[in-house]
């Protein structure tokens, strides 16, 4: 047994040894058990990747191998420029703004990126809204809801659009106005060291026989372009594994004048073409990109450019090629190849597969499954519906009073209380049994006494007779007959007798006629 735990010790120390002296193998600036992943850092990457310091300038996220979309920040109604303070990367400098719109105006289009916002605020988070406008300014529609997958104070926004790519991106809500850094993310350059091939002849199926251009996707934007010799009028880029890209980029030694366009082709897994892309006519440039939404995966693409007149493909030396993707459902870190722990199995962060730990409407991150108890609404259920709500129910997300004010008239905010002589739900009932029409708002209990009633301050009990005015405490006149008068007034029911007046006459004045009959003011005539 003894033998057997040393000889395990001293494999693991080898094998540790074998893969320390591996990873510290690749040549400056790269890392990965084969070297091919770029370090992204503004100062040397350490042989896993990690960063001492930032990330350079355009790169994010776990182990800087996310592309930024840059933009500029605008507060709707002041028009107050506040890109610098979204973009600083700066957590403990955040905008503070009285307003509920900020516009991001990207530098590019792009087609469903996903959002990376950090606030202090992150119980306010329910109230966000974003939505997305096209180059024209027209609403480009989603396709599901806006997931928020939240980390502490920072929350992750994915949705997905109709096939629009997109130019403006709105942020509404309270939260907005206590933001410290906002991301916009396109996606991992996953072409880089993937193998390239090219050809004179068209390439109509996935082939790996041809000749192959390493530069092509070492990550250097420039080559030899008097390297003739490694020219080709098709190239294929093969990937390992499949992708579903969102954007490509392609840099050439295009040199010639003449207006050209250019094609891309994308083959499944089986060496099908599945997608084709053509632009219309453009003059010649060193970078041809598109930005797709291909939504199917793919193992290969081609790329060659035509010469618009003659239609005949140009010989091209490829420099560089880029082709951004995502991450599917399930999937993180640097080119996907992680899977999400059995927490969060089918959505983690796509950048380091951290779990959610906050739900909005439910109590059981990171699931979020389990919707909030009647009463309790907000961040994993933590708060408390208000008392102004009706039974005290309340929105699950938003805390709202879905179901209608206690004591308010304004659902479903409830905040503007009923105006005197009315109470309870939404203010319908009136407080008609008390004196001067005043009650509780909510309870509808009768706060200066009851009038006609004998029960304060629940007023459910009439007078008896002979009684009337505040809770009952005055006697009827003996100028009515029976000493019955109106519980309220006082004025006598059924009429009136003289035998009280000292001069022995007697004034019978009709001075109101209700729905109940006639009442009768009592007194003597001199």
């Amino acid at each position: 047994m003894k033998t057997y735990i040393l000889l395990s010790v001293i494999a693991i120390s080898v094998i540790f040894s074998a893969n320390q002296h591996t990873a510290q193998a690749c040549e400056e600036g790269w890392f990965g058990p084969e070297c091919q992943y770029k370090c992204r850092c503004q100062q040397p990457c350490s042989p896993e990747g990690e960063c001492p310091d930032k990330c350079e300038v355009g790169w994010f996220g776990y182990k800087c191998q996310y592309s930024l979309i840059k933009y500029t920040a605008t507060a709707n109604q002041s028009q107050e420029d506040i890109t610098e303070l979204l973009n600083d990367d700066d957590e403990t400098t955040c905008i503070d703004i009285g307003e509920q719109l900020i516009v991001l105006d990207l530098n590019s289009i792009c087609y469903n990126p996903w959002i990376r916002l950090f606030t202090p605020q992150q119980d306010l988070l329910y109230s966000l809204k974003v939505s997305f406008l096209d180059i024209n300014s027209i609403a480009v529609l989603a396709t599901s809801n806006e997931r928020l997958l939240v980390r502490d104070n920072i929350v992750d926004i994915h949705i997905s659009v109709n096939d629009d790519f997109i130019k403006y991106i709105l942020l509404e809500g309270e939260v907005i106005q206590q933001l410290c850094t906002v991301w916009v993310i396109s996606g991992q350059n996953v072409a880089t060291k993937q193998n390239v091939y090219y050809s004179n002849s068209s390439i109509n199926r996935i082939d790996t026989n041809l000749p192959q251009y390493p530069q092509a996707s070492d990550g250097v934007y420039t080559c030899d372009e008097s390297d003739a010799g490694h020219t080709g009028n098709y190239w294929e880029i093969v990937m390992n594994p499949s992708f579903v890209f969102k954007e490509f980029d392609f840099y050439v030694n295009d040199v010639f004048g003449v207006y050209r366009y250019f094609t891309i082709q994308g083959f499944d897994n089986d060496g099908e073409v599945t997608n084709t892309f053509s632009s219309p006519a453009l003059q010649s440039r060193k970078v041809y990109g598109i930005v797709n939404y291909w939504d199917n995966p793919i193992k290969a693409f081609t790329f060659f450019v035509t010469n618009y007149s003659t239609n005949k493909t140009l010989p091209l030396l490829l420099c560089e090629v880029e082709a951004f993707a995502e991450c599917s459902e399930g999937t993180w870190g640097v080119h996907c190849t992680n899977t999400c722990n059995k927490n969060c199995p089918d959505l983690c962060r796509y950048d380091d597969g951290l779990c959610n730990n906050a739900c909005f409407g439910y109590s059981d991150p990171p699931k979020c499954t389990k919707v909030c108890k009647t009463g309790s609404w907000g961040l994993n259920c933590t708060k408390t519906c208000s008392n102004h709500c009706y039974n005290s129910t309340c929105n699950s997300k938003s805390g709202v009073c879905d179901r209608g004010c206690l004591g308010y008239t304004d659902y479903p905010q409830c905040i503007r209380e009923c105006e005197t002589g009315f109470w309870g739900f939404n203010c319908v009932n009136d407080c008609d049994r008390c004196v001067d029409s005043s009650c509780n708002s909510k309870t509808g209990w009768c706060d200066r006494g009851c009038a006609g009633f004998s029960d304060p301050p629940f007023c459910s009990i009439s007078c008896l007779t002979g009684s009337w005015g505040v809770n009952c405490t005055n006697k009827c006149s003996n100028s009515c007959v029976e000493l019955s008068c109106d519980s309220k007034t006082g004025f006598c029911d059924r009429g009136c007798i003289a035998t009280n007046c000292t001069m022995g006459k007697f004034n019978e004045d009709i001075i109101s006629i209700i729905a109940t009959g006639s009442f009768w003011k009592c007194a003597c005539a001199f």
